[in-house]
């Protein structure tokens, strides 16, 4: 993470000016998400390898698509409880087959309606 420096600056009115700049060589924050993105991107995909490598419903392989499916529920539980990549680093510690399946977006959408775990408003 970049970090922030304290400039104050003197001012013609008598009241000097504070103003916050970026450390000297300090990685602009465009390129800081970039970088946060593909770590997160990886961790991601080893999660998934680590349970699977297609949808076990109807054998979707493309990986932009693919999800990690709580088999009994519980996921929203789980992903309050580890937040960003700590969700990830959990799964690939404890890649359990009988808690966790991959599921392509459609058929994680269908079994979430089926299985009521769709809390709607309204």
């Amino acid at each position: 993470m970049s970090k922030l420096i304290k400039e104050v600056r003197p001012y013609k009115g008598g009241t000097p000016r504070t103003k916050w700049v970026r450390e000297e060589g300090a990685i602009p924050p465009s390129q800081e998400n970039t970088h946060r993105r593909s770590l997160y991107e990886k961790i991601r995909l080893k999660a998934l390898y680590a349970i699977g490598t297609s949808c076990v419903q109807c054998g979707f392989r493309d990986v932009r698509a693919l999800h990690i499916d709580h088999i009994n529920g519980g996921g929203s539980k789980e992903h309050k409880k580890y937040s960003g990549t700590s969700y990830y680093y959990h799964i690939l510690k404890n890649p359990d087959p009988k808690k966790y399946q991959v599921l392509c977006a459609n058929c994680n959408y269908i079994k979430r309606i089926e299985n009521q775990e769709c809390k709607r408003k309204g």
